[in-house]
Parts: structure tokens; sequence; C-alpha cells
């Protein structure tokens, strides 16, 4: 039979969606269920159901995982056991309409037929919960002509329902100190009197297992060359953002992702860095990576966190003559190292839940 076009519904392709009503007919489970576990909205699984498109074969793959099957389990009923294993031509191979346009950077991974699908499933009768982050993310000597040879990006990262909590706990100790609240508490202005303060958020930092920390850095920016790779400093930033982030989402939970405004176009930008981050995680309706969004740092308190702590990481690096070296900083930078327990020149283990880093090194 030959293969027809990519948004042609034939009669095999009705059997599979046929197959697919009925399985979710017979599980039990909520619309809302499946379409939480499978990843498919409502407008584009009703689509599907009235056969005005064909379900792909990643749609296929993640339906037969929240049911407990295999996508060749599903082919099977629909086509036969011959049909089935001989890979059938009327099955649409093609991205899914809701896939966003494809960005130049990074490269977007294609979903292969045998590749596991990537969306939660049920198990029994009853949904798994996600839960929410907060992603709170800086950077810090991110020009590319400044003083600095080191530069680094990172994210505070928090459960939602746990943000004000943790607001009012930073407060508490900005008041403990004698700073007012609203105060904006940055690593530029560490000195040794604020020192005290410094480092009892660094240690509620450590002390609090409901926050955690990714950071990227660079320890040499002078060995950039990117006219090598026919790029710009902000297209390779972008990047650097995306390699930041990417180790951070789970596909079991969702996440809020809210990044410091760095100039006039960081709407833009932001809106391309959640498509290339979207299309990796293949979150073409953006139930992962619910939005990612510029905001001002000094009117979250979370945000100043982050500020401190790529800081000190970016500090570490950097090249800088005696009689410019900050004794609190430098102080502040060993308290992260104790409270740690790794040096700040190498990247921590991957799986590391805490205090996440990874050096990136120009080649």
């Amino acid at each position: 039979m030959a293969r027809g076009s990519k948004n042609e519904v034939t009669e095999d392709s009705k059997r599979i969606i046929d197959v697919c009503r009925q399985l979710l007919k017979n599980s039990g489970i909520t619309i809302d269920e499946f379409f939480d576990s499978s990843g498919l909205s409502n407008n584009y699984w009703y689509k599907r159901m009235r056969y005005e498109a064909p379900l792909n074969t990643s749609d296929v793959e993640h339906i037969a995982f929240t049911f407990g099957l295999t996508s060749l389990d599903i082919y099977t009923r629909a086509l036969g056991s011959d049909a089935a294993r001989a890979g059938s031509p009327m099955i649409s191979s093609t991205v899914s309409p809701r896939t966003p346009k494809t960005m130049t950077w990074p490269q977007t991974r294609i979903r292969t037929h045998a590749s596991k699908p990537k969306r939660r499933t049920i198990d029994g009768l009853k949904g798994t919960r996600m839960t929410e982050y907060n992603l709170y993310c800086d950077e810090t000597c991110h020009l590319e002509h400044d003083d600095s040879n080191s530069m680094a990006l990172g994210a505070v990262i928090v459960p939602k329902e746990k943000r004000k909590e943790i607001c009012v706990r930073i407060k508490e100790i900005k008041q403990k100190h004698g700073i007012c609240a609203t105060n904006e508490v940055k690593w530029a202005k560490a000195r040794d009197r604020m020192l005290p303060l410094y480092l009892d958020l660094v240690d509620y930092f450590f002390d609090d297992d409901d926050i955690s920390f990714r950071a990227l850095l660079i320890p040499d920016k002078n060995l950039l060359d990117h006219e090598k790779y026919n790029q710009d400093h902000n297209t390779w930033y972008y990047k650097m953002y995306f390699e930041m982030l990417k180790v951070i989402f789970d596909p079991k939970q969702s996440y809020n992702v809210f990044v410091d405004i760095k100039d006039t176009h960081s709407s833009f930008r932001v809106s391309q860095l959640w498509d290339v981050c979207s299309n990796n995680m293949y979150d073409y309706d953006h139930r992962i990576i619910q939005k990612i969004q510029p905001i001002r740092s000094d009117e979250v308190q979370i945000m100043q966190l982050t500020d401190i702590l790529i800081g000190a990481v970016c500090r570490s690096q950097r090249k800088l003559p005696e009689q410019h070296q900050s004794m609190a900083k430098r102080r502040i930078i060993e308290r992260i190292i104790q409270r740690s327990g790794y040096k700040l020149d190498r990247s921590t283990l991957l799986k590391e839940t805490k205090f996440n880093y990874f050096v990136w090194r120009a080649r």
C-alpha cells in the first residue's frame, strides 16, 4: 500500500484510532488522567477521534505506554500481527502538528520509533501528580568584552508551593542583620561588614532541603571563537542557558522558569529559549516547561540568592590581582566549598541534586 500524505486518514489509521479509543473506554480512567499521562491535549485528541488527522508514531507510543502496552500491541490489535511487524505505511511518522517552529540552536532531537516515551504513566487507574517547580535564573559577567575572564549562569530551584515560605525566611535573615527586607542583596555588594549576612544566606541554602542549585561555569571567555562556529555572542549566550537548564527538567514534573532581564531584547530571546527547551523535552504543548519569563531580580527574594551563588562560582575562577581580591567574597566562596563538599574548579557529579554545576570549557 502506498503511503498517503502526512495528514491523510486512511482506513488503517482509523483502525488505530478506534483501538486507542477503546483502550481509553475500557481503562476506567478519566479523560483528564489520560491527557495528563499521555501528554496529548484535548483539541489534539478529539481532532483525531473525528478522523480529521491520524495519530503519529509518537502519539501511539505515549498512548500505549499509558496503558502498560507497547506500540506494537496497538498496531497488532488494529492491523494484525503481520502488518504491525512490517511497520504499517499508513501510520503518520511526521512530527506532531503541535511541534513549534524548529530553532537553529541547538539541533532538536528527533524521536525514533523505538525511543522510550518520556511521559508520566498511570499506575493502575490513578494518575501521578506532578510537582511544580519555580526556577530563578541569573547570570554574571556575561558580556563578551568586560574585565572578567570567567562567566556563570545559574538557577535556584524551589517547589512552587514553598516559594512564599522561602521568601519569608530570606527576609527574616536580612532583618536579623539590620537590612530592610526590600533591599536587594547582591554578590557585588558583599563587604566585610556584611559578611555574617551572606554566610547566613549560604547556610540557609544548604540547610533547607527544598532548595537546590544548578550552574554552568565558563572559566575563560577569552578562548571563545564565535566566528569559527558562525555565531554571535548573544546566540552563544542562550546556547549556554539551554545547556544549564536542560539537565534540570524532568518529564514527570512541571516548571516555571524566571530569568533576570538582560536587555531590551530579552523577551524575544527568552521566547526562543522556551521553544528550544520544549523541543528538547518533546514538550510541544508546554505541559512540562509551562513558561520562561523575564523578571527583575530586585523584585524577587529568591533571585537574589541565585545572584550570590553564581557570583561565588564565577569569582572562584576570576584572575584578579591580589589588591582587588575581597576577603569577604573569599570567605563566602570558602563556606560554599565547605558546605557543598566540592571544589569549584571542576564539575560536580551529574546526579548531584543539591549543588550542581558544570564547568564548560571552550575548544
